[in-house]
């Protein structure tokens, strides 16, 4: 959302307004890449996530409309990737507005469909509606997101925009030294960047390799990020004895990290809750080949066997599988790697998206 801002400052006056769920409750403005931005932080009672509709209505949403009626802007550009509590108080305020209002979903966490078991499930299910109909134009960043939006809204009004990358500065060999030192002499090293959360399927990955392993492959994987399952992925580490085969990295700045995407032979994200994936066409603009997952991130918008491999969601022998088969088989390698950076380089990049965004706002 950030280089999306910065791109339409080349064509707009822009001021950013960003609303987070975190304690304390705070209200700070400032100047950042050339625009004015204000925070705005409202706390809500963590064991009970339907107060911060109570917190985001007192709080939030008054510092929103102070700010609306400063700027008094032509358009109102949305974005969000859950429809309560943020829409939920958002577009009745919007609907009063008569400037174009736009959204971009780059998920929708609070959707039914991802509530199975909750009680209050109903409540849910009334309120996307609510959130999601009468807008200009509806921007969704894949398939499966636009799919749930065209429930309520003709699909003339919905376009999968996807996601976007912009080049990066080269941090010189210096800085790319001590990861080249990581890695094994004569094996096959894979790459995959995210969160550690249960969802981001890490465990099924590690699984494969060990499957792998156990044929007598020699495959390294090295995982770049942080979060709360780090320690269960690390005893699992050790309880397969892939100590040397798989490494924690944590996190990575995100300049280095792309820095150092070319020192591995493929890239490999086993989420099974992945609504885009920006690290996907950040290691595919870097010439890696790339295994994710049916019906999540770039699926659908990679043609896989061509631009990607996909394997199914929570099954390490098919993941396994897919990457033996790039393994073993160079060519297809390089000609997925090939044709995944032609996809991003022309479909993909940060311009080209703004363009498209652009030719939707002009229609008004």
């Amino acid at each position: 959302v950030q280089q999306q801002a910065i791109e339409l400052s080349r064509y707009y006056q822009v001021q950013v307004v960003a609303a987070c769920d975190k304690n304390p409750y705070l209200v700070y403005e400032h100047h950042q890449d050339g625009f004015p931005v204000k925070l705005i932080c409202y706390p809500y009672w963590q064991k009970y996530f339907l107060t911060s509709l109570i917190t985001y209505r007192i709080l939030a949403l008054p510092a929103i409309k102070r700010c609306y009626k400063r700027f008094q802007p032509d358009l109102i550009h949305i974005h969000d990737y859950r429809h309560i509590p943020e829409l939920f108080w958002l577009k009745p305020w919007l609907n009063k507005l008569s400037v174009p209002k736009y959204l971009t979903l780059h998920n929708i966490r609070t959707h039914p469909e991802r509530l199975k078991n909750n009680p209050r499930i109903g409540f849910y299910r009334w309120a996307l509606k609510k959130t999601l109909t009468g807008w200009d134009h509806i921007f969704t960043v894949n398939s499966k997101i636009a799919k749930w939006v065209k429930q309520y809204n003709p699909a003339s009004k919905v376009t999968i925009i996807g996601n976007a990358i912009s080049e990066f500065a080269d941090v010189g060999p210096q800085l790319i030294e001590p990861y080249k030192n990581i890695l094994l002499a004569d094996y096959f090293h894979l790459i995959s960047i995210g969160n550690l959360f249960t969802e981001k399927g890490f465990s099924y990955l590690i699984e494969a390799i060990y499957l792998l392993k156990k044929e007598g492959l020699q495959v390294q994987l090295i995982i770049a990020g942080d979060g709360d399952r780090r320690k269960e992925l690390e005893n699992q580490v050790k309880t397969k004895n892939l100590n040397e085969e798989v490494i924690f990295l944590g996190r990575i700045e995100n300049t280095l990290l792309r820095n150092i995407l070319p020192l591995f032979d493929l890239f490999v994200l086993a989420s099974y809750s992945e609504t885009f994936g920006i690290v996907f066409l950040e290691a595919m603009f870097a010439g890696l080949p790339v295994i994710g997952i049916k019906e999540e991130g770039i699926y659908n918008l990679a043609e896989d066997g061509k631009q990607a491999l996909f394997a199914e969601p929570k099954n390490s022998k098919d993941l396994a599988a897919k990457i033996k088969l790039l393994m073993m088989k160079p060519l297809l390698r390089e000609e997925i790697a090939k044709a995944g950076q032609r996809l991003v380089q022309e479909k993909y990049m940060l311009k080209e998206l703004i363009k498209r965004i652009i030719a939707v706002y002009e229609q008004k």
